[in-house]
């Protein structure tokens, strides 16, 4: 400093300093590699001061806490706050004596509830490495480690070790290890004991186990174990018969891999295991033997039944249907089954029936007519059933046929009979009905003219001549309404209950109005019949719940359920009923209950009702009690697929 006190010279010392630059350097680097590598195994450590409980954390276990990313300082409090309640105790318990000096290392695991990533297991260790001087601890350190992933993992292990275990107990498997170099088979499991006199374990040679398999299957477990010798083949499986403890022959399936080679690729030892299947083969065989009994009874049946793919192809036919049609069997299979068919049956089955068949899934007593090798015509019924898959998709369908050809053609001599019948009832009937009508038409001639010149007793028989004419007239004509249903084709079709019953309503107006009945009706179904019949049938009931009334007003409810198979249409009224035994009498053509002088008719009605529904394949039936009304039954078949409703 000079005179006046400023500064005029300086002094000072340089001090070289790269190396303990470079010592700083490497050690902050290696802090960084050695940070990287706790963060990559998900390991974060920690300093604790054990005097005032502050606690220095790393970055993975300051954001466990939610403190960040980075260093952090924090507390023992803070830090087990996020423990499992279960764990807290054993965290606790441990830390306390590792902060009073009562123990010197900490090792512990516990649930613990991370801000990152949840409920995670941490395995927490440390001990203590600074005292003071009067050997009290002061400073520990240590790590916790993420070992959720550990965890799982041996747990999923000792889950299929024991279910290895238990299969083993239960006898399902059997383990077992060939070991080439010393040429012994190990094998373990209740299995075992089938082959090896009770014993879960046993070691044998290798010849020893090959003695016990089947003559016939060495050559493929021979086989097997040349293919793994292979490189690149470390798998195999196969089935094979193995001699139990008490000689039986048992089917066994083993799979195995190549666990240890030599250096030279040579396989030293094989591993896997052994299931029993005999079981499961002795099921395959009962099904291949049921498989091929089912087929001899199906070529060998006096039946006519085919095959065919959901394609329509046929697959299989029986002997009987070949030598009944006059083929050879390369001639049939892999045809379509509508070429045996005649133009108009084909036309039906492919538009109609064929489709009825996919969507129903069976069909009954379908008319069709085949033709055979030599071109004769055979009329048959087909029933069918269609298989499906899984999923529902068609399979394959099978049909059997019956040749009702002899039938078609009695059906036919009978058609042209009633045919014959009914021309003769006309024409019987028209000769009968002129001498009537003469009769009757000179009698009221006669009473016209000389009623002043007889007495009372002539009127009366001129009227009784006149009444027995007309009686016999309604008579005749019943008889040919009767005959004529009878021989009629019947013409079936779609059929709507409600304008039927509306036009048996229209036709009885009179009747109803005169007699003041009440007719209570409900929607009506569709049904499929003959409307000319279903309409007779329904007038002739509903009239004579008119005509069978008691004093009081006629209440007559018509009704119609469906079920399933058929619909039933009741009738039921008030009347005066009837006695149960003449239950079935009724329906016979003229049985009257009742005089002629009660009630009118000739006692053919109800015989109209029955065979109009019999000829649908129907019933009728009547339920009754005298003075208590009676109710009339109808059922009608319904086809199958047939979809009758109200609304359609």
């Amino acid at each position: 400093v000079d005179e006046t006190g400023r500064p005029s010279q300086a002094v000072g010392l340089v001090t070289d300093v790269t190396e303990r630059k470079s010592l700083e350097h490497q050690v902050e680097s290696s802090q960084r590699l050695l940070q990287n590598v706790m963060d990559a195994a998900n390991e974060g450590a920690w300093r604790l001061d054990l005097k005032t409980q502050v606690t220095e954390v790393t970055g993975v276990l300051s954001r466990m806490i939610g403190l960040g990313s980075s260093d952090a300082l924090t507390t023992y409090q803070e830090w087990a706050e996020r423990v499992h309640p279960e764990d807290r105790s054993t965290a606790d318990t441990a830390s306390l004596a590792f902060m009073k000096g009562e123990r010197e290392t900490v090792d512990y695991i516990v649930r613990y509830n991370s801000a990152a990533d949840g409920w995670v297991r941490l395995h927490n260790r440390g001990r203590v490495t600074e005292w003071d001087d009067e050997g009290r601890p002061t400073i520990a350190v240590g790590a916790m480690t993420d070992i959720t992933a550990q965890f799982e993992t041996s747990e999923m292990l000792a889950e299929r070790e024991s279910q290895v275990e238990d299969a083993i107990q239960t006898g399902a498997i059997s383990l077992w290890r060939y070991d080439r170099k010393s040429e012994q088979m190990w094998m373990r499991g209740t299995f075992s004991r089938r082959f090896f006199d009770d014993k879960p374990e046993i070691v044998i040679p290798i010849d020893e186990w090959m003695e016990r398999i089947h003559p016939q299957d060495v050559p493929k477990l021979l086989e097997s174990r040349a293919r793994l010798s292979e490189p690149g083949n470390d798998l195999a499986s196969l089935s094979y018969r193995v001699r139990t403890e008490n000689g039986d022959w048992m089917w066994v399936r083993t799979a195995g891999r190549v666990v240890d080679r030599y250096p030279d690729g040579k396989v030293r030892v094989t591993s896997g295991v052994v299931v029993d299947v005999d079981e499961i083969h002795k099921a395959r065989d009962l099904a291949s033997a049921e498989r091929l009994r089912f087929e001899q009874i199906y070529q060998s049946t006096p039946a006519m039944m085919h095959t065919i793919s959901a394609e329509g192809y046929i697959t299989q036919v029986s002997d009987y249907w070949l030598s009944y049609f006059g083929y050879e069997r390369e001639e049939v299979i892999g045809r379509k089954s509508v070429d045996f068919l005649d133009d108009e049956s084909r036309e039906r089955a492919v538009e109609h029936m064929l489709p009825e068949l996919f969507r129903t899934g069976h069909q009954s007593n379908i008319p069709y007519r085949f033709m055979r090798k030599d071109g004769r015509a055979v009329d048959v019924l087909l029933s069918s059933f269609l298989e499906r898959d899984d999923k529902g998709e068609p399979m394959r369908s099978f049909a059997v046929m019956t040749d009702v050809t002899p039938l078609r053609t009695a059906y036919e001599q009978l058609e042209r009979s009633n045919k014959e019948l009914d021309r003769f009832a006309t024409v019987a009937s028209h000769d009968l009905q002129e001498p009537l009508r003469k009769i009757s038409a000179f009698a009221s001639l006669i009473r016209r003219r000389y009623t002043d010149r007889l007495d009372e007793e002539g009127v009366r028989s001129l009227d009784f001549l006149v009444d027995a004419a007309q009686r016999m007239q309604t008579l005749i004509d019943d008889l040919l309404s009767y005959s004529r249903m009878a021989s009629q084709p019947l013409r079936l079709e779609r059929i709507d209950l409600n304008a039927i019953v509306g036009e048996v309503r229209e036709l009885l107006d009179g009747t109803i109005e005169e007699n003041s009945a009440e007719l209570d009706i409900e929607q009506m179904p569709v049904v499929h019949g003959d409307p000319t019949l279903i309409k007779q049938a329904l007038y002739n009931l509903v009239g004579n719940a008119i005509k069978y009334r008691r004093e009081e007003t006629p209440r007559i409810t018509v009704r119609a359920a469906r079920f399933e198979d058929r619909v039933r249409i009741s009738v039921k009224d008030n009347g005066i009923g009837l006695d149960p035994k003449f239950a079935d009498k009724i329906f016979a053509p003229f049985q009257r209950l009742h005089t002629r002088t009660e009630y009118k008719g000739t006692g053919i009605g109800l015989a109209i009702v029955r065979q109009a529904i019999q000829r649908h394949g129907g019933e009728v039936w009547v339920e009754s009690e005298p003075d208590k009304g009676s109710t009339f039954y109808l059922e009608i078949p319904r086809p199958i697929g047939f979809q009758g409703g109200s609304e359609d």
